[in-house]
Formats: structure tokens, C-alpha cells, sequence
């Protein structure tokens, strides 16, 4: 079910492939999801980073 099938006057069957406004419902989307994915890159990154420097900090080192 489309999230603007009940609010959406003119709905029909199939209308969202040619409706401007699904359109930019969806670039906005894929907008927001594309810097969420870049957030978590960024900061499975730095926590990676930390994890290994606690890692070598550690003193059950293996040496």
C-alpha cells in the first residue's frame, strides 16, 4: 500500500509511476538514506578505529 493512497484526491491505480509528487517523495528519500549510510560509514570507521587502539593498549596483549 502507497503511504499517499488514502490522503491523495486523485489516486488511482498505478498513478504514483507519473505523480511529480511521488517523485520527490522518493528523491528526498533516497536522499536521507544516502546520508544515513554515510553517517554509519563514517562512524563504524571511528569506532573500528578506537576498538583497535584499545586493543594494543590492552594489557592481554598477546606479544
Amino acid at each position: 500500500m502507497l503511504p499517499c493512497q488514502n490522503n491523495c484526491p486523485v489516486f488511482t491505480d498505478g498513478c504514483h509511476k507519473s505523480c511529480p509528487k511521488w517523485a520527490a517523495r522518493r528523491l528526498l528519500q533516497t536522499e536521507e538514506n544516502r546520508k544515513k549510510r554515510d553517517f554509519l560509514r563514517i562512524h563504524n570507521a571511528l569506532s573500528a578505529e578506537l576498538l583497535r587502539q584499545y586493543r594494543e593498549l590492552s594489557p592481554l596483549k598477546k606479544r
